[in-house]
């Protein structure tokens, strides 16, 4: 629920920021995004992990089942839409959301600015620790989380400017939150 609340937080914030500065003319050629579509994205993004682990899942057990919550996450969130219908939401919308869901963590299919700012949202809700301590613990939270190329590439397809000017800054944070929770304060990537 944390990363979940983060995602939903950081889709808000880098939407918003997104349209005021297309509004300002400062993205050329930007459009405005549709913020209802992207928080409802981020609501749902990842709901398709639901009872999946019996346990805290560790850095392979998610990447291995990364494909299928996509999938089932985006069968969930039409099925919720055909349930219980959403008066601010038109046919349009909820299409766009089961997309979003449906591709948030497919790096190759990352195209569109909204595409990208989901990304960028799951990504800082990651990472951010305003909202959620780091599951990974150790090395596995610093070599195996924060130094992969999965992770790299995440960054590699950042476009809006706030999760740009953020992206530095949450990453320091995470990182020394790593290292004064499980090495004491000592950084062990630093030789004596």
């Amino acid at each position: 629920i944390p990363h979940t609340q983060a995602v939903v937080s950081w889709a808000f914030r880098l939407a918003t920021d997104y349209n005021r500065r297309v509004a300002e003319g400062a993205i050329e050629n930007g459009v405005p995004v549709d913020v209802n579509v992207l928080v409802t994205a981020a609501l749902f993004h990842d709901i398709g992990y639901y009872g999946k682990f019996d346990k805290d899942p560790g850095l392979a057990e998610i990447s291995n089942r990364k494909a299928e919550h996509m999938v089932v996450g985006a069968r969930m969130a039409k099925k919720f839409f055909e349930t219980l219908p959403v008066l601010f939401l038109d046919e349009e919308q909820i299409n766009q959301i089961c997309h979003l869901v449906s591709v948030h963590d497919n790096l190759n299919e990352i195209h569109s600015i909204e595409e990208t700012i989901l990304l960028e949202a799951d990504t800082l809700g990651a990472i951010d620790i305003n909202w959620v301590e780091p599951t990974y613990q150790g090395e596995q939270a610093l070599g195996g989380y924060l130094e992969r190329d999965r992770t790299r590439k995440r960054h590699e397809l950042f476009q809006t400017p706030l999760a740009r000017e953020s992206l530095f800054e949450k990453l320091k944070t995470y990182r020394q939150f790593v290292i004064d929770r499980d090495f004491n304060g000592v950084d062990p990537t630093l030789k004596p």
